[in-house]
């Protein structure tokens, strides 16, 4: 089955640092190569990476109780609104769709 998305393209085609690639497997690789390159330190700033390393070594200070509405369980009316404001996209690892859930019985959900 495939899945929806009006706003899908495939990539066939990539330029990178002068070399045409066309294997997807290489192209997916040279786009994981370049993600990577732009999101390490070495791109950013020594002021920011700084303050990131500062930042990054703080202790939060989180405290909760367990009564928050965020803890509290779901509910069947909470799981209709999610599925009635879902809109139908590709399904994930588990090959569920939109359609297969909202078509369930109550029993089911």
């Amino acid at each position: 089955m495939s899945g929806y998305s009006k706003n899908c393209f495939s990539l066939s085609v990539l330029n990178s640092n002068g070399q045409v690639i066309t294997d997807i497997k290489k192209i997916a690789n040279a786009l994981g190569e370049t993600f990577a390159t732009v999101s390490s330190e070495t791109s950013y700033p020594q002021e920011f990476i700084t303050y990131k390393t500062t930042e990054e070594g703080k202790v939060l200070k989180f405290t909760t109780n367990s009564n928050e509405e965020y803890n509290s369980d779901s509910n069947l009316t909470e799981l209709k609104r999610a599925l009635d404001k879902s809109r139908p996209t590709s399904p994930g690892p588990d090959d569920i769709h939109l359609n297969m859930i909202t078509h369930l019985s109550v029993i089911h959900l």
